[in-house]
């Protein structure tokens, strides 16, 4: 059930807060993989997941079900979400919501595959793969989708829901999705855990600026006449 808008002035504070943290964050652990003083944690974390003959630990099914969580940072998954949450909000008359997700999104692909070009980190050792991986290794790009995808999802419909408990617990939910999939990846051993990391603090970072900018220059009022119910 959609409801009028919560006030966006009382975002914009919180977001700030966020973004800025998200942005350190992401700073501080780009900057441990570009020195290698993520080394020898990336090489412990792997190897953390991997029993003596080198297989996953864990019952047998485990493996399977991270791969299947892994999939929510899938390409075909990342563009059947973006058409469908764009499709929902043209619906609800939420035009300028449905073009900046289209921009958080492209933007946010085109800058990780820039970063992947231009560092070209491999990949961990193809012998410690638990699923296809192909491209270069830094940044996890379903790490970054997820967090991105996912968390604007969230700030976007949050203020359109009607029941508070389910509101208050969009974003929270999104993180811990988003988080899902980047832990996925270091998992299967296909992302070194800084990739997986770096990936979904930038995820995070892309999303919450996104937020913060489209709050801040939006016309006051604008959000409220957009979502007030039609008579």
């Amino acid at each position: 059930m959609i409801i009028p808008a919560q006030p966006v002035s009382t975002a914009p504070r919180a977001i700030t807060i966020a973004t800025l943290l998200a942005w350190l964050a992401l700073l501080l652990s780009a900057l441990a993989v570009l020195t290698g003083a993520s080394a020898a944690f990336d090489w412990s974390a792997l190897l953390a997941l991997r029993t003596a003959d080198g297989g996953p630990p864990g019952p047998h099914w485990l493996t399977p079900a991270i791969a299947g969580v892994t999939l929510l940072g899938a390409v075909a998954v990342r563009i059947a979400v973006w058409i469908g949450a764009g499709l929902i909000l043209l619906r609800l008359s939420r035009t300028r919501e449905a073009v900046r997700l289209s921009l958080t999104f492209l933007s946010g692909w085109l800058l990780v595959a820039l970063v992947k070009a231009s560092v070209a980190r491999p990949r961990p050792p193809v012998d410690l793969h638990l699923s296809p991986a192909h491209g270069f290794s830094f940044p996890s790009g379903h790490s970054f989708s997820a967090a991105m995808i996912f968390l604007s999802l969230a700030l976007t419909f949050a203020p359109l829901v009607s029941q508070p408990r389910l509101r208050r617990i969009l974003v929270p939910a999104a993180v811990l999705v988003s988080a899902a999939v980047a832990a996925s990846r270091i998992w299967l051993g296909v992302h070194w855990a800084s990739d997986a990391l770096t990936g979904w603090l930038a995820g995070l970072a892309w999303a919450l600026t996104s937020a913060l900018l489209f709050a801040r220059f939006s016309a006051p009022g604008s959000l409220h006449r957009a979502a007030a119910p039609r008579p």
